[in-house]
Formats: C-alpha cells, sequence, structure tokens
C-alpha cells in the first residue's frame, strides 16, 4: 500500500539522534565507506542498490529512494 511507503528522507528525519548514530555505524560497517562518503550520500539521497536493499531491511519498512538521473 503507497501510504505505508516513507521516502528515505522521511525516515532518516524520523530517527533520534543516537538512532541515527546507529544506523549510520551499521551502514558503514556494512558498506566499508568512509565516514565522509556516508555524508556525502546522505545529503544527495543517492544509494546503490545493495546499500539501498540494507537501509531497507534495516528500516523494516518499505523505502522509497530518488531515482538516479
Amino acid at each position: 500500500m503507497k501510504n505505508d511507503i516513507k521516502t528515505f528522507k522521511e525516515w532518516y528525519a524520523s530517527l533520534q539522534s543516537n538512532e541515527k548514530a546507529h544506523f549510520r555505524d551499521a551502514f558503514l560497517a556494512a558498506s566499508g565507506l568512509k565516514y565522509p562518503s556516508f555524508y556525502s550520500k546522505l545529503a544527495r539521497g543517492v544509494f546503490s542498490l545493495l546499500e539501498q536493499k540494507f537501509i531497507t531491511d534495516y528500516a523494516g519498512i518499505e523505502i522509497e529512494f530518488p531515482e538516479k538521473t
């Protein structure tokens, strides 16, 4: 159902500060990215398909990501 889908930005904005830090650390461990790369991806909202799968699995809900241009 479309109403149950959040965009990545909506989901991330709904997290508390400590939850954001936990997500960041888990994402960095899973992806092998460095800290600055995470925040660059976060600002652009662009993630690879594998990163999108990790985020969706981590969140436990369906998340909508912007189309790559």
